[in-house]
């Protein structure tokens, strides 16, 4: 374990517990602020910065609090959007059910330790049209749709209303959860949530799913450590029974093992410090290189990878081009039309493709292969 990481590591142990602790003697908060910026952690290094006895003045720790601040400013904002639009909703009796950083922020010391990039809110899809209106009257505007959500754009906050819980080109995932609602029960009014159980249970494959997929921050895995302290009595039986269903328990467990050696003194062995490098390096919605790595590690022959780049699958073009959803029968026209504007305007996209082939063929493309056989993550979440 390097310096960087045992020093950031205490840090946000001490962020969330409230309590201080020894921060190796080589590590300053300088070292931290661009890993802090990466993973969208500021809020948490700066406090945990506090309670370890680093001073305000000092310039790392200066350096933090200004992205703290700024991500408690954007934090408030985004908290007064969402609480006028959670009453609406309400008050126009639509279903929901909030997930991921929504529903964690509240269990953090401070909500703004846990950093939403977006907030995701699942929706009754017949319920949409009335949904649009009313976005539409608080000035939000639609920025996108895949197969499972509608992103809406606000100044202070990109909404991500989601249709499905999960694509269903995660067909082991997709399974599994449906469109999300059979798990879920009222909690109040127009409000649902999952039970505890599953909502760790979607914690755990959300992690995974990104972390296939080629990376995921070190945020997402604080989520699930504080889900689990914050949630003591949580059936583990039932949660064996339902990752075994999904292929993900031997995921859960390394994950819950690297948990204990982040904060609890557990064993720093081989699967430890693998995903911890691997997870370090990735930053909140991982890189290039460890994107195109995992796409190689999932198509392995050199022929596929060059197949699948040039003429996507059918999931991945009707986002591109929603008239397939209604004319499947037009696929090839869409190749030909993605491919020309390829040529004609997107040249730098063809050499950077290459280049990700290229990376994609050597020799990293196995080790990670290796990582993931250890982490029992299959190729098609």
């Amino acid at each position: 374990m390097t310096p960087l990481v045992e020093g950031v590591l205490q840090l946000i142990k001490s962020a969330l517990t409230g309590e201080g602790g020894g921060i190796p003697t080589d590590f300053t908060a300088a070292d931290a602020v661009q890993l802090g910026k990466k993973h969208g952690i500021e809020v948490m290094l700066y406090h945990g910065g506090i309670h370890c006895g680093l001073s305000k003045s000092d310039a790392g720790m200066q350096a933090l609090y200004q992205g703290c601040l700024r991500k408690m400013l954007i934090g408030e904002r985004q908290r007064q959007i969402l609480e006028q639009l959670l009453q609406l909703f309400a008050e126009n009796k639509i279903r929901i059910m909030p997930l991921k950083g929504m529903l964690l922020r509240e269990i953090y010391p401070i909500p703004e330790m846990r950093w939403m990039g977006d907030a995701d809110i699942l929706i009754d899809a017949a319920q949409y049209s009335t949904i649009k209106n009313l976005l539409q009257s608080k000035g939000f505007s639609q920025a996108g749709r895949t197969d499972h959500e509608i992103a809406w754009h606000h100044p202070y906050l990109r909404l991500e209303l989601h249709t499905l819980l999960v694509p269903e080109r995660n067909p082991i995932l997709f399974h599994y959860f449906g469109d999300g609602w059979q798990r879920a029960h009222q909690v109040k009014d127009n409000v649902y949530a999952m039970t505890p159980e599953d909502t760790l249970v979607f914690l755990v494959a959300h992690a995974a799913k990104h972390y296939a997929a080629g990376g995921i921050g070190i945020r997402q895995f604080v989520d699930i450590w504080l889900y689990t302290q914050t949630h003591v009595a949580l059936d583990q039986a039932y949660m064996q029974q339902e990752l075994a269903e999904i292929h993900l328990e031997k995921f859960y467990a390394c994950t819950l093992g690297m948990l204990q050696a982040w904060f609890s003194g557990g064993e720093w062995d081989e699967c430890v410090r693998e995903m911890t490098e691997f997870i370090f390096s990735s930053g909140c919605y991982g890189t290039n290189v460890n994107h195109a790595l995992a796409q190689g590690a999932k198509q392995q022959s050199r022929v596929r990878r060059f197949w699948n780049a040039v003429f996507p699958g059918y999931g991945e073009m009707k986002l591109r081009y929603p008239v397939l959803g209604r004319w499947p029968v037009l696929l090839p026209f869409t190749w030909l039309v993605r491919g020309m504007s390829l040529i004609l305007f997107h040249r730098n996209r063809i050499h950077r493709k290459s280049q990700d082939l290229q990376l994609a063929a050597d020799s990293r493309t196995k080790e990670l292969q290796k990582h993931f056989d250890m982490l029992g993550l299959r190729s098609n979440l």
